[in-house]
């Protein structure tokens, strides 16, 4: 198989929502027992209820300055809010610390789901179709590269790459549309559970397609950038 023809191969983050709607609800119950054992039956109902209502309030924000400031569609900013909406919520129920190790469990828990569901993970890249290319390695690193051309087109990343060959490939992202709008929001860690969806997924998938994953920060941990180092093994 040519990597171009690879699921997903060049979608950005907004193309890419609708299949992301689908995979959360696909999570949903995973998840929600990683929040039962931590918060129990009463605590769901009551972090249920202040979610929708803390959605309901970001998207009432007037967010056309910050639109038009990053260059971002301010009707596309909607569509994500929920996500930052649940990490509050979390964080207010049960402190940061807490909040952070939940969000992980319940993202382990539904990456595991979908896994075993479709042979992808939370991240939408199909292992099976990698792996059927010539070099699983090279396969991803040209997927991994183009999309983050696409993140950059959209307004959602820029990036540099720090190291591209055979058996290695490093980019840094400084800039992150997800980090801006949690920062509008008050509080960097919000944006969370978008930056450590790339600890859960990528160490899953390495071992699979030939490589080694590894970061010294992320902007959603309080770093001043993220990078992604991923080597051949």
């Amino acid at each position: 198989m040519k990597v171009e023809n690879i699921t997903n191969f060049g979608k950005g983050f907004v193309e890419s929502l609708p299949e992301i709607d689908k995979t959360n609800k696909q999570m949903a119950i995973p998840m929600l027992k990683v929040l039962f054992r931590e918060i129990g039956f009463t605590g769901i109902f009551k972090f249920i209820w202040k979610t929708g209502l803390e959605t309901k309030k970001m998207k009432a924000r007037d967010w056309s300055d910050f639109a038009e400031k990053h260059g971002f569609p301010k009707e596309k900013i909607n569509l994500f809010l929920e996500s930052f909406a649940t990490m509050k919520v979390m964080i207010d129920m049960t402190g940061e610390k807490k909040a952070m190790k939940i969000v992980s469990e319940m993202l382990e828990n539904g990456n595991d789901h979908i896994a075993r569901k479709s042979n992808k993970n939370v991240m939408l890249m199909p292992i099976e179709e990698f792996k059927s290319c010539n070099d699983s390695f090279i396969s991803f690193k040209e997927f991994t590269k183009t999309a983050e051309k696409t993140l950059e087109q959209e307004g959602v990343h820029k990036f540099d790459i720090v190291e591209d060959t055979n058996d290695s490939y490093a980019f840094t992202v400084k800039y992150c549309l997800m980090h801006e709008v949690a920062k509008e929001l008050g509080n960097t860690n919000y944006c969370f559970i978008f930056c450590h969806v790339d600890d859960i997924a990528f160490p899953k998938m390495g071992p699979e397609l030939g490589f080694k994953y590894a970061r010294s920060g992320s902007l959603g941990y309080g770093d001043s950038y993220c990078d992604f180092r991923f080597k051949r093994i």
